[in-house]
């Protein structure tokens, strides 16, 4: 956990330089086989490091600029904004997938993120949006 904040910061900071495609490579060959093999949803046996653990992988896959997580996450996105009760993300998986999704699309995540701020009344899906907005 710590190191992927490490690592996260640093991609924040070098996002501009001209080496940052190939630290996005390095970060996809850090996560890549760890994303297949913990996946997307919840599996029986599972406790709450796993959930912790898939959410850390999905948004260091996302700050890798992975396509196949990006595009994962954007569909999810969409399909939560569709029908958010039918479609619900789990509370530890919200933020990363939200952030996520915003890389594969800013502009339309964004303008919905702030929606859903102003109109839903959970809290944690609040916090999630302005964190990710």
């Amino acid at each position: 956990q710590e190191l992927s904040e490490n690592l996260a910061a640093l991609a924040t900071l070098y996002r501009s330089e001209t080496f940052f495609p190939k630290l996005q490579q390095f970060f996809r060959r850090i996560y890549s086989k760890q994303m297949r093999a913990i996946g997307w949803d919840e599996k029986p046996g599972d406790d709450q490091r796993t959930g912790t653990l898939r959410s850390t992988i999905i948004g260091m896959m996302g700050v890798a600029g992975d396509e196949t997580v990006c595009s994962e996450a954007l569909t999810r996105f969409k399909a939560y904004v569709e029908n958010p009760e039918a479609n619900a993300i789990p509370g530890d998986l919200r933020t990363a997938i939200f952030r996520t999704a915003l890389r594969a699309d800013e502009e339309y995540v964004f303008t919905t993120l702030r929606r859903i701020y102003e109109e839903s009344s959970d809290p944690g899906v609040q916090r999630s949006s302005l964190m990710v907005m």
